[in-house]
């Protein structure tokens, strides 16, 4: 179907500063890094069939397309000055550089891509006279994404028959001289703007992000302990996920923001 070079780099780091195997204690830090960039160096004439459909395709969601010199991950939308606070109405630019209301799916262009330019892990493990702390961070930075959700929620929802979010009612444009992120119910003639709103690099965003997704917190039973209750090798754990989040993208699930904990709590031993 084409080609496609890719290259990057991984970097994997272990430090271990505490290194006790007879008393069990270890104080170890990681870290895992890399970074992946694909380019598209020749496209069959299956896939500038589906570009050129592309052109004519009219979606509230990017539409993938394969262009040579480019990533296989760039994000195509119609590139977008805002929301003219006059009428209400979204101003796009066109590939010739002019402005206008009308939306044209042939004025799409590169306006991000969903791969980071750096992304990993890192952490450390702990251990000390049978304490112990092991903590998974993940981070990402660099790249973008299509934040849909607010296409659907606020701009395409159907207002005149559902219970819609209230940012459509509150934060859409509603008179002359509002400056607004979302285009309005009606413009400035009063008349209701029923288009749907299509790929516009307006809800393109950047994608960094830092987590802490894994906690586990743990006691080891001495020998001492585990001979006197008649045990071997001995364990209570903790573990929790997901901490906390820290992004640049709001990914809105539900009502809030919220993503998934869980907590769970191991008891490990042998008799």
């Amino acid at each position: 179907m084409g080609d496609v070079i890719g290259r990057g780099w991984e970097l994997y780091l272990r430090y271990n500063i505490i290194n006790d195997n007879v008393k069990r204690n270890n104080l170890s830090l990681f870290a895992n890094l890399f970074s992946v960039r694909n380019k598209i160096e020749k496209v069959s004439s299956t896939i500038a069939a589906m570009n050129a459909r592309a052109d004519t395709a009219r979606s509230s969601r990017p539409i993938t397309r394969y262009a040579e010199g480019q990533s296989t991950s760039a994000i195509w939308a119609v590139p977008s000055k805002g929301i003219d606070p006059s009428t209400g109405y979204e101003i796009f630019v066109k590939r010739d550089g002019s402005l206008s209301n009308i939306y044209d799916p042939r004025d799409q262009v590169i306006v991000g891509d969903s791969r980071a330019k750096i992304e990993g892990t890192f952490g450390t493990n702990l251990e000390l006279n049978g304490i112990g702390f092991n903590v998974f961070f993940r981070f990402r930075y660099g790249g973008q994404a299509y934040n849909q959700t607010l296409v659907e929620r606020v701009e395409n929802v159907a207002a005149a028959y559902y219970n819609v979010d209230r940012r459509v009612y509150e934060e859409r444009w509603q008179k002359p001289g509002d400056i607004t992120f979302f285009k309005g119910l009606i413009d400035n003639a009063g008349i209701a703007i029923t288009e749907p709103t299509y790929t516009t690099s307006r809800f393109v965003q950047d994608d960094n992000l830092m987590a802490l997704e894994n906690l586990t917190m743990y006691y080891r039973f001495s020998n001492a302990l585990n001979k006197k209750l008649g045990l071997e090798n001995t364990r209570i754990s903790f573990f929790t996920s997901d901490v906390f989040r820290l992004s640049s993208i709001r990914r809105e699930r539900g009502l809030d923001y919220p993503f998934a904990k869980t907590f769970s709590l191991q008891i490990q031993t042998s008799f």
